[in-house]
């Protein structure tokens, strides 16, 4: 396997001659040398003969693609950096290259400087890597224009925004430390009630709404509570396990954009009714083999991407039309959401129905348990929402393949109103 060398050329895969012809053009005014092939098979015996510095890929090739070259690159030149192309427009395959080790990536029609810097960025860190021992120091690069040097952040796109996310650039957010000692206590054997009200108690804000949710009418047959001990023995551990996780979600849905306050809202009470419908609906039918807290959890927060976009992006570009926004977090947060829900370490089904639940199959029948519990949740919190909306198609069929007869759905609908209304997250 040849040495990583920075100074060696630039490795071009690309099945479009003048893709190659640009790229090598642009990347030799400013000295860089490149070797250029049409197909990822012919790569991959050069990659095997020589060292290159870094190498840019096409993701959409006749046959071996950017993602498989991408994957036989790690194992043949680990440290390589390569940035994936894509004109293609579908981000979610850039994303995947990303997650597989792709170092940056341009969208095609690309601009001269866009380029440039990507390849002198990723051959700076391979001269960094040079100055630890790891690799030969190479030769100074090629000193940059004030025109080819913007300020960082300069003139984002949606798209760089997004690759940003992706290489942690712009941190995704961390997994709220309260919910998951929460869930912990609230499943495990070894759980105490002790240690379940000293973790409350860390927080006056759930210990204020621990204590009315126990004096609530959903649990006013038990007579009034009046301290935390009490109230725990009465809500449960399971319960209260979902109430922070429901507190913790609801922080995100709080909209800073003035044109999208009542759609973040909106959509807050859609996912907060939906998990409660999902938990109950997987309550009712075990064949499906659905943990019920793991429907709860996976609904609730399948769409948290959403508004973590739509702030990030607000905060980042600035004066970005709301129905600009609206429609750069509806295109990405399916993926985005299940980042983050991998990197928080949620179960893999909660994972699945983030990054899948806008899926449009001709079909329900025979598709994933979850998914089938969020369809048939949609139309059964349809009543509940400010927002009155049509009947969904997909929702009915779920209720269909689900065989929720019309006094289960009754049923779940009273049930859910009654719990969203005695918990009152919105007060």
């Amino acid at each position: 396997m040849p040495v990583q060398d920075p100074n060696a050329p630039v490795l071009v895969v690309d099945d479009e001659e003048m893709i190659l012809s640009a790229v090598t053009r642009s990347l030799g005014k400013v000295g860089f040398v490149t070797v250029v092939t049409g197909t990822a098979e012919q790569a991959l015996e050069l990659l095997q003969k020589q060292s290159f510095s870094c190498a840019l890929t096409d993701l959409k090739m006749p046959g071996m693609g950017g993602h498989a070259f991408l994957r036989r690159c790690r194992e043949l030149a680990p440290s390589l950096p390569v940035i994936v192309m894509s004109g293609h427009g579908d981000l979610d395959d850039v994303i995947e290259a990303l997650r597989q080790g792709a170092s940056d990536y341009l969208k095609k029609p690309w601009a001269e400087t866009e380029l440039r810097q990507a390849v002198r960025r990723l051959a700076a860190r391979e001269g960094a890597a040079a100055a630890d021992g790891l690799l030969p120091k190479p030769l100074p690069a090629p000193t940059a224009t004030a025109a080819e040097s913007p300020p960082v952040r300069a003139a984002l796109t949606f798209e760089s925004l997004m690759h940003a996310l992706q290489s942690g650039e712009i941190p995704l957010p961390s997994a709220p430390q309260i919910a998951m000692e929460a869930r912990n206590l609230a499943t495990s054997e070894y759980g105490s009630a002790q240690a379940m009200k000293e973790l409350i108690e860390r927080d006056a804000t759930l210990t204020a709404r621990v204590l009315r949710l126990s004096n609530s009418s959903y649990y006013a047959r038990y007579g009034t509570s009046n301290t935390l001990q009490t109230a725990i023995a009465r809500v449960g551990f399971r319960e209260i396990g979902h109430l922070v996780d429901a507190l913790i979600a609801k922080q995100f849905y709080a909209a800073t954009h003035p044109e999208l306050q009542r759609v973040i809202s909106e959509l807050w009470q859609r996912s907060w009714s939906r998990s409660i419908a999902m938990r109950m609906v997987a309550q009712q039918h075990p064949d499906l083999m659905v943990n019920p807290d793991r429907a709860y959890l996976a609904g609730l927060l399948c769409d948290i991407a959403f508004p973590v976009l739509i702030k990030v992006a607000s905060e980042q570009m600035g004066g970005v039309p709301g129905e600009e926004l609206l429609a750069f977090a509806h295109k990405y947060h399916p993926a985005v959401g299940a980042s983050i829900l991998e990197a928080w370490q949620l179960p893999e089904e909660c994972v699945q129905l983030s990054r899948d639940h806008h899926m449009a199959p001709e079909s329900l029948i025979g598709m994933a348990p979850m998914l089938l519990l969020y369809w048939a949740s949609e139309e059964l919190c349809r009543d509940l929402s400010d927002v009155q909306t049509l009947p969904s198609p997909r929702s009915l069929q779920a209720l269909e393949v689900l065989r929720l007869n019309r006094n289960q759905r009754d049923l779940v609908r009273m049930r859910t109103k009654s719990f969203v209304e005695a918990h009152r997250l919105e007060s």
